[in-house]
């Protein structure tokens, strides 16, 4: 089981670069370790064949290391995150929506792989299927063996710890009043609240690659659990919507 540490903590770690790169992943050169690279490549073809593989149209386009691994920002429980990009290249029954195909992916995903799980030196490694993303702090191609996006050691440095804090508890506060008034005032009895709560969401995600402060501060907010708060809400309120009772 993973020691969580104090949000204040976390941030210092997001705001303190590692003099290398993770070296049970990589050498000095920056390049992944080979052994590494295999093992990666062996699990996301046995995902790929669990899953999209049985799906006519669809294409994998790489297989990609991103989050704090990615870079010089990791720390001891940090996990490997590795990204199957995955595009509906001709399938005429799925949609091109990016959202709801992403959607559609994390319940294939959990429908055939639930309890998948594989580390690698005692680094937990959590694959997902996804569509097209950005990541401002580091982009490995495992499947092309090269740097997509190159990792900044220089990423936090016009950042301060009080500055970071204070948007963090901004930003915290600021959602769950909102998620508050949401529950007080049941605007997620009906399709359009629970929409506008989807979409509150998406936007919050969608802003987290706009700069080093937003990227920041929207990894101590998932840290915080917020993320999983606004989706385990979203779930429930979508079943009662939809239910009969």
């Amino acid at each position: 089981m993973k020691r969580l540490i104090p949000i204040e903590e976390r941030a210092k770690v997001l705001l303190k670069p590692k003099e290398t790169l993770n070296l049970q992943l990589f050498d000095f050169g920056e390049q992944m370790l080979e052994d590494v690279r295999a093992l990666l490549l062996q699990n996301a073809d046995y995902v790929v064949r669990a899953t999209v593989g049985l799906i006519s149209g669809l294409e994998i386009k790489d297989v990609l290391l991103d989050g704090s691994m990615a870079g010089y920002f990791y720390h001891d429980n940090s996990d490997i995150n590795i990204r199957i990009e995955v595009l509906n290249k001709n399938n005429p029954y799925l949609t091109d929506d990016s959202d709801t195909f992403d959607d559609f992916l994390d319940t294939l995903f959990l429908g055939a792989l639930r309890n998948f799980k594989f580390n690698i030196n005692n680094y937990p490694v959590h694959i997902k299927l996804k569509s097209t993303d950005n990541e401002p702090m580091g982009l490995y191609s495992v499947l092309n063996d090269k740097w997509l996006v190159q990792p900044d050691w220089h990423f936090a440095d016009n950042l301060t710890l009080d500055e970071i804090m204070t948007e963090y508890r901004r930003r915290y506060q600021q959602s769950k009043d909102y998620l508050t008034k949401l529950k007080e005032d049941k605007l997620l009895a009906d399709k359009k609240g629970i929409d506008g709560l989807i979409k509150y969401f998406m936007n919050i995600h969608a802003c987290s690659t706009s700069s080093p402060k937003e990227y920041i501060v929207y990894k101590l907010l998932n840290y915080r659990g917020l993320f999983l708060d606004i989706k385990n809400l979203i779930a429930v309120s979508q079943k009662k919507f939809l239910s009969l009772t």
